[in-house]
């Protein structure tokens, strides 16, 4: 009869105690095997669970209009070969790496329905990102804080969308994890191979999105306070796969100077002057838009006049509300304030930092720490030679200009980096002195975990005084799960309250559980069923194809007067991709082979045989942020059909 580990019989003396040995141990080992089949299968059970809710209504849904050009790509890379060099268009008018193409492939590949194209890639990047936390979580909190922190991932509103979709901050919580999985690794083995796996998934995680990047520093924080081993070859084989992937992209930015990376690196705004040049008629752009127009600048300053009075908010009230604790919506844990859920995020800090178990190995000299003090100082000191204002307005400026603030912001930098550079030097074998000390305290009470705690605080910090929005945060949310679980999990044991654990965890996961998407997800699966009902940009596009072939007409102009956000028409003057209809022509391409010949960036011209006309607001859609732009009323067109709240027109 098998039994468990600690059920142990009286040895047996001779030959008897050596078999009674083999077998205990095959006993162990037969456990252990049998303890983590059951938990992948209880992993596979929550993911099943989360997919299948993510997924639901998924016939209800169109086609995101920021994954036009990733579908683009992916099938231009089938039909012709050609890699993908550039990505979606950002906020501020420059081109990503093309990584999410990759992730859209295989459902460009497998389904013929437009609607579930993305959900191939964001299943596996979902899948990836669980068992990533699970193994992270496992190996150093246990089984039971590893299954909790999974669930409340699967279920909670970030881990729901990041599994129906590949929106850019979505894919790179896969990378984030593994890339913390793997620095974990090398600081427990001390082997540098896995510092090569770390920084190439991160690597690869900034050609998805480069909002990423504050990730990578907190492998020099982890490697002071280790002192674990690093050598060239991982690290220069990381490299180069590195820079395969980026290749196609690298190139393409060859050609533009790389204004892409300065952008989304230094948050600059590249949006021409002018973006109605590229539009068919320039005179329908509506006023106001982006404040190019002489009225809207006049409204603009009258509403500047008329709030003078108004003190702006400090700094320091900035980053409290806006970006501290706006991290911490109450849409991710419903019922719970911001202020309680960042409590409850310190606390799980705090334990990741402070839990006892295995020590650290103390590989920390003094000579080696104080050579690369030596060598910070070094770089501290060259980077405030570097980075001056002439080379800033050179090569980070798009128009060669700097603003007074920016010079300023420059300065004020190159003194800092100087400052620190000859404290570095003067009292560099003090402040190695104070980092052994450190890694010896650590080494006497913290376990493998604190590794888990730096990969969350130190990017965490970065963005908190550098980030101008809360959903730069985003990706750390497989991290901030973990620190939750810790707090259910060890938080009442170390009270002696053990018994309020099970408790505890699904009290976190009921609340977890019970954010706006999960509950109309299930509204809807009580309602229309799982796949839910037809979408109506589906049912319109299928009735301009109807309309189309009746006349034989396999290349039609159709023009679209629909409610739109404003970058959909004005990031045509970057990428002729966008434009007003480009979603529902996108529809209309894969569901029925047709091609729109209207290919003007504000959806409509002279020439169009068909006109979509919204005549009211879609039921559930935010009204704020969305704009109109209206085209001239033409006696030739007379309405065919209506389908929900589009009217579609024909010329006659």
């Amino acid at each position: 009869m098998t039994t468990k580990p600690g059920d142990r019989s009286p040895l047996k003396s001779g030959n008897g105690a050596a078999l009674d040995i083999r077998s205990h141990v095959a006993e162990v080992q037969d456990w252990g095997e049998r303890r983590r089949m059951v938990e992948a299968i209880g992993v596979l059970i929550v993911a099943a669970l989360s997919a299948m809710l993510a997924l639901q209504g998924w016939k209800s849904r169109a086609v995101n209009f920021d994954l036009i050009t990733a579908i683009n790509s992916a099938q231009e890379l089938i039909d012709t070969g050609r890699l993908p060099d550039r990505g979606v268009v950002t906020s501020l008018g420059s081109f990503t790496p093309p990584g999410a193409v990759w992730f859209a492939l295989p459902g460009v590949l497998v389904f013929r329905d437009p609607r579930l194209f993305e959900y191939a890639g964001s299943v596996a990047l979902f899948l990836g990102t669980l068992f990533g936390t699970f193994l992270l979580t496992r190996r150093y909190l246990g089984s039971r804080c590893a299954l909790l922190a999974v669930a409340l991932y699967a279920f909670s509103e970030p881990g729901l969308l990041a599994a129906s979709s590949l929106w850019q901050r979505y894919p790179i919580h896969t990378f984030y994890v593994w890339m913390v999985y793997w620095a974990t690794r090398w600081v427990d083995d001390d082997n540098p191979y896995f510092l090569g796996l770390s920084v190439l998934t991160w690597a690869l995680g900034m050609y998805v999105f480069l909002e990423i990047a504050p990730a990578i520093f907190a492998i020099p924080v982890v490697w002071l306070l280790s002192q674990s081993s690093v050598r060239i070859a991982p690290l220069a084989a990381a490299v180069v796969v590195a820079a395969l992937a980026w290749f196609p992209y690298l190139r393409f930015e060859t050609s533009r100077n790389f204004v892409d990376v300065r952008s989304q690196v230094l948050w600059v705004a590249l949006w021409p002057a002018d973006y109605k040049q590229s539009w068919c008629d320039p005179g329908v752009a509506p006023a106001g838009w982006l404040g190019d127009d002489e009225s809207a600048n006049k409204a603009i300053d009258r509403e500047t006049r008329e709030s003078a009075s108004t003190q702006p908010p400090s700094k320091v009230r900035l980053i409290v509300e806006e970006l501290l604790l706006a991290n911490f919506r109450t849409s991710r844990l419903p019922g719970i304030p911001a202020a309680a859920i960042l409590l409850l995020e310190v606390a799980g800090t705090w334990v990741l930092f402070m839990a006892r178990g295995t020590p650290l190995a103390s590989r920390g000299n003094t000579d080696g720490v104080t050579r690369v003090v030596i060598g910070l100082a070094i770089a501290s000191m060259l980077g405030a030679l570097i980075f001056n204002e002439a080379l800033a307005a050179r090569y980070l400026s798009p128009d060669a200009t700097l603003g007074a603030s920016t010079v300023q912001a420059i300065r004020l930098l190159q003194a800092a980096l100087l400052a620190a550079g000859l404290v570095f030097v003067c009292h560099r074998r003090v402040i190695a002195g104070a980092v052994i000390r450190v890694h010896q305290w650590m080494s006497s009470r913290a376990t493998k975990t604190w590794p888990l705690a730096v990969s969350l605080v130190v990017p965490w910090l970065i963005l908190l005084f550098l980030s101008e929005t809360d959903r730069r945060f985003l990706w750390l949310w497989p991290m901030q799960v973990i620190a939750l679980a810790a707090v259910a999990i060890h938080v009442p044991r170390r009270i002696g309250a053990s018994r309020f654990v099970p408790l505890a965890s699904l009290a976190l996961v009921a609340i977890v559980a019970t954010n706006s998407v999960t509950l109309s997800r299930l509204r809807s699966w009580a309602r229309d069923g799982w796949a839910g009902r037809e979408a109506i940009e589906v049912q319109l596009v299928d009735r301009l194809a109807g309309l189309a072939n009746a006349d034989n007409d396999g290349r039609p102009s159709i023009g679209y007067e629909i409610d739109i956000w404003q970058f959909m028409a004005v990031t045509n003057a970057v990428d002729p991709a966008y434009r007003v209809g480009a979603d529902l022509d996108l529809l209309l391409k894969y569901r029925h082979g047709i091609v729109n010949l209207d290919r003007c960036a504000e959806g409509f011209s002279k020439e169009d045989t068909y006109r979509i006309v919204q005549v009211e607001g879609r039921e559930g859609i935010d009204a704020v942020g969305r704009n109109r732009i209206r085209a001239a009323r033409d006696s030739r067109f007379h309405l065919t059909d209506q389908i929900g709240p589009y009217q579609v027109f024909q010329r006659h």
